[in-house]
């Protein structure tokens, strides 16, 4: 916890109202994203030692349970329904294949800062806030390819995040 000057991330099991570490390393642990088929964490981690971020993904019901590292340099945004891609980044957003997660493929990639980039619930579109009007603004684009863009919000935005409709 904050307390001890370190992050971790906690799950609850809200039917019994009993919370748990998921991780437990000294470094700190940030921006959890469950897969969707709620066993795997997402997450982003100081533990490299670097400024950036690192990547872990973790079995999201046994805090013992084996890590694997996705490298450094971004932050996690999200996981899309088909359980095949995710979403990363820091000033640009590159998604990876969860069957390769090591290999970075951009997908945005502008002078802009773009981030938080979320799949709709049907798979086709990314959601994802840019700076290219001088202050974040949500856009949306098609996805896996990027084509084309349609900015969603009008007075700034960041964070986005679709209904469960994807209207």
């Amino acid at each position: 916890g904050t307390q001890t000057g370190n992050r971790d991330i906690w799950t609850i099991e809200l039917q019994r109202d009993i919370a748990a570490p998921l991780t437990l390393n000294p470094a700190n642990d940030w921006y959890p994203v469950w897969s969707p088929d709620g066993k795997q964490m997402l997450f982003g981690s100081d533990r490299s030692g670097s400024t950036l971020l690192a990547l872990h993904i973790k079995q999201a019901i046994d805090s013992g349970a084996e890590e694997v590292s996705l490298g450094v340099g971004s932050d996690p945004y999200d996981w899309s329904k088909d359980g095949q891609w995710i979403t990363t980044g820091s000033a640009d957003v590159f998604v990876r294949r969860v069957s390769a997660p090591q290999q970075r493929i951009e997908f945005l990639a502008t002078p802009f800062r773009e981030g938080g980039a979320r799949f709709s619930p049907d798979g086709k579109w990314v959601a994802y806030s840019s700076t290219e009007t001088q202050r974040s603004e949500i856009y949306v684009t098609a996805f896996p390819d990027a084509r084309g863009k349609l900015q969603v919000s009008l007075e700034g935005g960041s964070f986005p995040r679709w209904s469960a409709d994807g209207r």
